[in-house]
């Protein structure tokens, strides 16, 4: 033990990085939300996305997203029905899919608004989107919520936004 402390002298521990992102955005709801407002945040990097005729194109994963939700939200089964009617390929994205638009930079949202710009800053549920992910064995299914990019989940029948994918 004591070895494993001298090692991680003076280098950031991996517990607080974890901590940061877990706590900053709550900070941020306690009286900080100015400071996060005020930091200015790079836009996705050049070349990362190519938009066109409503679709993103993810050059870093090969995804196509939508650009933009419907505005209605889905429960679980709902939402994959959404994405199937939309045409051959699209599809509810899973949760680890998902996660690749989080930008861990920002946050309210946590994603780059000028490539997805009908994802909510909201710091509740209307920030959240549905996922194909279900917790094993359950009527849990993962969600990502883009007020901080934190991924979490909810019951099954709980309604949320739902970006499609192929």
């Amino acid at each position: 033990m004591k070895r494993a402390l001298s090692e991680t002298k003076g280098r950031p521990m991996k517990l607080q990085a974890t901590l940061a992102k877990i706590w900053l955005p709550a900070l941020a709801l306690v009286g900080g939300a100015l400071v996060f407002a005020s930091v200015g945040h790079a836009d996705a990097p050049a070349g990362r996305f190519t938009i066109s005729n409503g679709s993103v194109s993810d050059n870093q994963t090969g995804l196509v997203w939508q650009q933009s939700d419907d505005g209605n939200t889905y429960a679980f089964a709902a939402a994959q029905t959404h994405c199937s009617s939309l045409g051959a390929g699209w599809r509810a994205p899973s949760m680890k899919e998902l996660q690749t638009i989080v930008d861990e930079t920002r946050v309210y949202p946590a994603i780059d608004n000028n490539v997805f710009p009908t994802v909510s800053s909201v710091t509740t549920s209307g920030s959240c989107y549905q996922t194909s992910t279900v917790l094993a064995g359950s009527n849990i299914s993962w969600i990502v919520c883009f007020d901080s990019g934190r991924p979490t989940y909810d019951n099954e029948n709980d309604t949320y936004h739902v970006l499609c994918v192929h």
